[in-house]
């Protein structure tokens, strides 16, 4: 596990960051005329919201979806080119979610950031067996979620 180095430089390091692996096929974020580059997809509005919101004032474009299920087929519409998606949501769950994204093979494959609460080991090799490349612990640093987010637009050109 490795974090983002805190803004201060004193203590401990923020957002632990697990095993990153780039996507398979960078999305084109095309879609019904809309171009995003990012999805949020989190349950709580508070914290959707002040990713989006963050995402938002760094320029770079962004949609949410309230669920997993939403998520799936807003990945499928808006072909983002990252996903930062929240595992524990009622119904379709981040862990289904990044499957599901994963096994459809009809679309360009965003990198996806899972933010849990849930830091075990196994946890997070769960999230990877699912396809998840990254996980990044709750509580983070928004600032931090962004220029990491800022660094994998440019790497995806």
């Amino acid at each position: 596990m490795r974090g983002f180095p805190s803004p201060s430089g004193v203590g401990p390091p923020a957002a632990p960051v697990v095993s990153p692996r780039l996507p398979r096929t960078p999305g084109s974020c095309q879609s019904t005329g809309v171009a995003i580059s990012v999805l949020v997809v989190d349950d709580d509005d508070d914290i959707a919201m002040l990713l989006v919101s963050s995402l938002e004032r760094a320029g770079i474009s962004v949609a949410r979806a309230g669920n997993g299920r939403e998520g799936v087929d807003r990945v499928r519409a808006h072909r983002p080119r990252v996903v930062l998606m929240d595992w524990m949501m009622p119904g379709t769950d981040g862990i289904q979610a990044a499957q599901e994204i994963r096994q459809s093979t009809d679309i360009p494959q965003p990198h996806i950031i899972m933010l849990t609460a849930r830091v075990h080991s196994s946890d997070q090799e769960v999230a990877l067996r699912a396809g998840v490349n990254e996980v990044v612990a709750k509580p983070f640093r928004p600032r931090e979620i962004v220029g990491h987010v800022r660094e994998l637009l440019e790497l995806a050109g």
